[in-house]
């Protein structure tokens, strides 16, 4: 969808966002393997066209996971209210100050795994090397250890942030409305909406697969509180996201009013898990959700039980609420990683090649919703 028009011909459309660019700097222990590693003649090696060979774990990789895995927590937090953008994370500012403090939280944390793993790497490293499957290779890992003040130096952890302010002299090339500059600036302001949809999307799907199906991929039969909080937890990125494009005013409405229809304690199962998978189902495809949302904000159609499915046919006919297994289950919702559900998402600077149905034009009241 083209939003270009929601913003003033000549200013810079990134007004309401905070920047973040959240880093991780680890140590893998990785050596490059040698013929002289292998004990092997290089001559008798393929070519390194066709082939080359793998490294040498210097240092037990578990010890190292741990540090890893604070890139993928601070790629959570910024997921939580922002959208992946030019290589970061853009966040509403009315969120960014919490995003500030809990990607500290992320790097106290890696500073504090930072300190154990020194102090212990010398006595872990030796253990490494001395495991008995590792006898004939010792000497030659030995040989290529890196000095505790170098890996000391390797791990490090941070995060930047900035604002891109508005500005009413973007350039403009002779003859045409807007420059490169302005025209890729504002092609990426654009897509915010779209990309915040797609991300929900890859978010709601995970949910279907690992929480709304059991291990053999069966629906399940009842689903406990808990599946609920993952699907707020999508609204309110997108509420959040909101003033940027008003299409999701109508997604988050949507989704609140289903979700006041639920009961606040028990179980839910038949109608109510039915809804459940109606409001999911529409949240993991873009041009469904939006269709649906719109409809629903125009219309007094309850989709309740049997009627569960209408909204869904109006979006996209193929999609259908699975017939629930009649067996109950005690567990019914796993934790949804954000990060990892979008890793695979492509940025907002590529979002000009993911085309979504545009919603009905209609005009926005601007009233509670935000």
């Amino acid at each position: 969808m083209n939003t270009a028009t929601q913003f003033a011909p000549n200013t810079l459309p990134f007004q309401g966002f905070v920047y973040f660019n959240p880093w991780v700097s680890c140590y893998t222990g990785r050596k490059k393997m040698t013929p002289a590693v292998l004990g092997v003649r290089a001559q008798d090696l393929p070519p390194a066209t066709l082939a080359s060979l793998g490294s040498i774990h210097s240092v037990d990789p578990k010890e190292l996971s741990p540090l890893e895995s604070v890139r993928g927590a601070m790629r959570s937090v910024c997921l939580k209210k922002g959208v992946s953008a030019m290589g970061g994370y853009m966040v509403p500012e009315a969120d960014a100050s919490e995003i500030a403090a809990e990607l500290d939280e992320c790097v106290t944390r890696f500073y504090d795994l930072k300190t154990d793993l020194i102090r212990r790497l010398p006595v872990s490293r030796e253990e490494w090397m001395r495991r008995p499957e590792f006898a004939q290779w010792t000497d030659k890992i030995r040989a290529v250890l890196d000095t505790i003040e170098y890996i000391d130096g390797q791990l490090q952890c941070g995060w930047e942030a900035f604002v891109i302010a508005p500005t009413t002299e973007l350039p403009k090339a002779p003859g045409e409305v807007d420059s490169p500059l302005a025209s890729g600036l504002r092609r990426v302001a654009s897509g915010i909406g779209d990309q915040a949809l797609v991300e929900v999307a890859a978010t709601a799907d995970a949910l279907i697969r690992d929480s709304l199906h059991d291990e053999q991929g069966r629906p399940r039969s009842e689903v406990t509180q808990k599946i609920l909080s993952p699907i707020r937890r999508m609204l309110d990125k997108l509420d959040a996201i909101s003033f940027a494009d008003p299409r999701l005013v109508h997604v988050v409405q949507y989704g609140k009013s289903e979700l006041a229809q639920l009961p606040v304690k028990g179980k839910m199962s038949n109608n109510d898990l039915a809804r459940i998978y109606s409001l999911v189902l529409a949240l993991s495809d873009p041009d469904a959700i939006l269709k649906v949302a719109v409809f629903a904000s125009s219309s007094s159609i309850d989709v309740s039980g049997e009627e569960s499915q209408v909204l869904l046919d109006i979006a996209a006919p193929t999609a259908v609420v699975p017939q629930l297994d009649s067996t109950p289950v005690e567990d019914d919702v796993g934790a949804v990683d954000v990060s990892a559900a979008v890793q695979d998402v492509p940025a907002l600077a590529d979002a000009s090649s993911t085309e979504l149905s545009e919603a009905p034009s209609q005009e926005v009241v601007y009233d509670d919703c935000f």
